[in-house]
């Protein structure tokens, strides 16, 4: 990241660039607390839902929801963090063009619809954020949510694309929906929020990414 990736000699290759942060410094306070009292699913508690899973209530909102728009903020840029890079406010990311279209993982459907909330009830607090169109792909309110029906999932990718083909930027919400076995080229980066129970979990989640997008040399 330190020099133009075209003066790289792996340029034409597929490559991957990977940012490990930890939360923001108060919802790291929050993680501690969660552990002294025994919980182990510390992401999932964090940005788990108000609600039972099972259960659906308007609007979704975060039990923690002050921690999540911390941790959001200090990605966007818009609160400094000395946890975390603030990727979508780093220069070289903007020239590149790159996080534009994100894939962002969560605990549970309704964590999906309640960033989905988030995300857009908050929009005039984000620098950059407020720029994406939000596609819930796995929540409760998911136009998508149709099980067995394989046209959604050609719903979301055409949605997607085109999306792409008309400048605009897009972060889709999902639990496990598409993280396997779908390949969507136009996704350049991915925001994993939630606990695994295996690294290999995390490992084929991210494969998603590295299919090349090449729409023109």
């Amino acid at each position: 990241m330190n020099e133009p990736e075209w003066k790289n000699p792996y340029f034409g290759f597929p490559q991957m660039v990977r940012f490990a942060f930890d939360c923001s410094e108060d919802a790291e306070q929050k993680i501690a607390e969660l552990a002294s009292e025994e919980k182990k699913s510390q992401l999932n508690e964090l940005f788990g839902p108000m609600f039972n899973d099972k259960i659906k209530v308007d609007p979704s909102k975060f039990k923690h929801e002050s921690y999540v728009l911390s941790t959001l903020k200090a990605l966007d840029g818009g609160e400094v963090s000395d946890n975390i890079f603030p990727i979508l406010d780093y220069e070289k990311i903007k020239e590149g063009k790159m996080a534009q279209h994100i894939v962002m993982v969560l605990p549970y459907k309704a964590s999906c619809d309640a960033m989905s909330y988030l995300l857009q009830s908050n929009k005039l607090e984000f620098k950059h954020l407020c720029d994406y169109e939000i596609i819930n792909i796995a929540g409760h309110d998911s136009p998508f949510n149709n099980r067995g029906n394989i046209s959604a999932l050609d719903k979301i990718k055409n949605k997607i694309k085109s999306d792409a083909k008309n400048g605009k930027k897009t972060i889709s919400l999902t639990v496990n929906k598409m993280l396997t076995g779908v390949t969507v080229p136009e996704w350049d980066t991915m925001i994993f929020l939630k606990d695994t129970k295996s690294p290999q979990e995390y490992d084929q989640a991210i494969y998603r990414l590295q299919s090349p997008n090449v729409i023109k040399y």
